[in-house]
C-alpha cells in the first residue's frame, strides 16, 4: 500500500501562471489594483479553495526527494509521475516527472497540462518494485479553455461592391500601388505620411521593420515577407504566448492549392487561433475569386465547433466587409459566437467612410484620418468607446504601419483575451 509521506524525505511544490484580470484587493468592498497579465497561483495541500485552471494552462512541479537506499542505486530503480483524478480514489497516469540527482537527493521536474475535470492531482515515487510514495493530493478544478478567434485583415487594391456599406466602384487601398519608394514625407509613391507637428501626444514613429522595400510593398501573405498585419499577428502569438495559432489565408487562383499558407505555431501560447486576410477574404467581395476561402466560412466551422468569441482587427476597406458580415440581414450565427472586439484600422468603402458597425461588437475602438482622398478617408464610427483623430499626423496608408496604432491594438487584444478568460474562470 502506499504511504504519505512528508517534510524531509518528500517535498513537492506546485504553481501555475493564468493569464486574465487579476485583483489583488479580492473580498474588499473596493478593488484596490486591478491588473492585466500572468499571475502566480500556488497549490498547497492546506488551500481553502481548488485552484481554478484551464486545460491549456500548465502546471509547475518542482520537489525533492530523499531515497531510501544509496543515491546512485535510487536513481536507476526510482520512478515518478504526476497523477490526476476525476473522481474520488481514482487515480490516472498524467506524465514521467524528469529525476536529476542532486548529492543525497534527488529533484523532480514536471510541467503538465491537466483534462478537463481533473480536481486533484499528486506526484508519486516509486522506489524499486513495491515501495510507493505520495504526495498529498493538490485540489484544482480544470477547465475547458474559452474558444477565441481573431480575424486581421487588411485593405484591397480594387474592388466591386462593399457590402451594405455603400455603392459599388473602385478602391485603391493600404499597400498599393507600384513604386518603390519610401519617402515618407510626401503623398506620391507609397501614400505613407507622418506629420509630428500635428500628432499632438501621438507616438509619430512607424514600425522600422515594415518600412523595408521587401516589406512595403508585401501585400501577398504566403511570400516571403512580413505584411503589417502579419506583423501584429506574430507579435500576439510570440511576445507574451496570447495565442497558439497564427494562420494566413492564401489568394487561391485554383481548388487544388491549400487554404492556407505560413502556419505557424506556439506550443506554450494560450489556446486562441489568428487568422490573417484581406477584404477579398469575404462573401461580400463580389469579384473574390471563386476558389477562396472567406472568413464566414470559418465562423461556419467555428460555430461547429462549438461556437465562442471573435475578435476583429480591420484595415481600410476589409472594415466594410466586417460591418456587412456582423450586422444583420447578414449575421447568420446567432448567439454562439460573441464579438468582444471591433479595431477599426480607418475602415473606409468606396462611398466613404464607415459609420457605424452595430451593436454586437461589445468594444469598438477606431482610429481614422479625414486627409486623404473620400475612398481612403475614414472617420467617427457611431458605437465606437475609443476614438482617436490621427489627421494630419497620420495618412491613411500610414495608420497601419504606425507604431502607436499597433501598439494600442495589441494592448486592445490582450485585455480583451484576459477579460474572456476571466469570466470563464469564475
Amino acid at each position: 500500500m502506499p504511504i504519505h509521506v512528508v517534510g524531509i524525505k518528500f517535498r513537492v511544490f506546485a504553481s501555475a501562471k493564468p493569464f486574465g484580470v487579476f485583483d489583488w484587493g479580492a473580498g474588499r468592498t473596493a478593488s484596490v489594483l486591478t491588473t492585466v497579465d500572468r499571475y502566480l497561483l500556488n497549490f498547497g495541500s492546506d488551500q481553502s479553495s481548488p485552484g481554478i485552471v484551464f486545460d491549456d494552462e500548465e502546471i509547475t512541479i518542482e520537489g525533492q526527494y530523499h531515497p531510501s537506499r544509496l543515491p546512485f542505486l535510487s536513481r536507476l530503480f526510482l520512478t515518478a509521475v504526476i497523477e490526476s483524478s476525476s473522481s474520488e480514489n481514482q487515480w490516472e497516469f498524467v506524465a514521467q516527472v524528469k529525476r536529476t540527482l542532486r548529492g543525497e537527493n534527488i529533484k523532480l521536474d514536471a510541467r503538465v497540462r491537466l483534462q478537463p475535470g481533473v480536481k486533484e492531482f499528486r506526484v508519486r515515487v516509486t522506489e524499486g518494485i513495491t515501495r510507493e510514495t505520495h504526495t498529498r493530493s493538490f485540489a484544482v478544478r480544470v477547465r475547458r479553455s474559452p474558444n477565441i478567434l481573431t480575424f486581421i485583415a487588411m485593405g484591397g487594391s480594387s474592388s466591386i461592391g462593399s457590402g451594405s456599406s455603400g455603392p459599388s466602384g473602385v478602391s485603391s487601398e493600404s499597400g498599393g500601388g507600384s513604386s518603390n519608394s519610401t519617402n515618407l514625407n510626401t503623398s506620391s509613391g507609397t501614400g505613407i505620411t507622418v506629420d509630428p507637428t500635428k500628432c499632438g501626444g501621438v507616438d509619430p514613429g512607424l514600425i522600422e521593420e515594415l518600412m523595408h522595400p521587401n516589406n512595403l510593398w508585401c501585400n501577398n501573405l504566403c511570400e516571403g515577407c512580413v505584411n503589417f498585419i502579419e506583423h501584429l499577428g506574430l507579435r500576439v502569438l510570440e511576445e507574451e504566448g496570447l495565442a497558439s495559432t497564427l494562420e494566413s489565408l492564401r489568394h487561391k487562383e485554383r481548388t487544388s492549392e491549400p487554404d492556407f499558407c505560413h502556419r505557424r505555431t506556439n506550443p506554450d501560447g494560450i489556446s486562441h487561433r489568428i487568422v490573417l486576410g484581406k477584404w477579398e477574404n469575404s462573401e461580400h467581395e463580389l469579384l473574390r475569386p471563386a476558389a477562396i476561402k472567406t472568413f464566414e466560412s470559418i465562423l461556419d466551422e467555428f460555430q461547429q465547433d462549438g461556437g465562442g468569441t471573435l475578435l476583429i482587427v480591420a484595415n481600410s476597406l476589409a472594415g466594410a466587409k466586417f460591418q456587412a458580415t456582423i450586422t444583420n440581414p447578414h449575421w447568420r450565427w446567432g448567439n454562439s459566437i460573441d464579438i468582444a472586439l471591433f479595431v477599426a484600422w480607418d475602415i473606409t468603402h468606396t462611398g466613404g467612410a464607415i459609420e457605424w458597425v452595430g451593436t454586437r461588437p461589445a468594444r469598438v475602438v477606431n482610429f481614422f484620418q479625414r486627409d486623404n482622398i473620400w475612398f481612403q478617408t475614414g472617420g467617427p464610427i457611431t458605437e465606437a468607446d475609443v476614438e482617436t483623430d490621427l489627421t494630419g499626423c497620420f495618412s491613411h496608408n500610414a495608420i497601419a504601419r504606425s507604431s502607436f496604432v499597433h501598439q494600442s491594438t495589441y494592448n486592445e487584444i490582450r485585455n480583451a483575451v484576459a477579460q474572456i478568460r476571466t469570466a470563464a474562470r469564475i
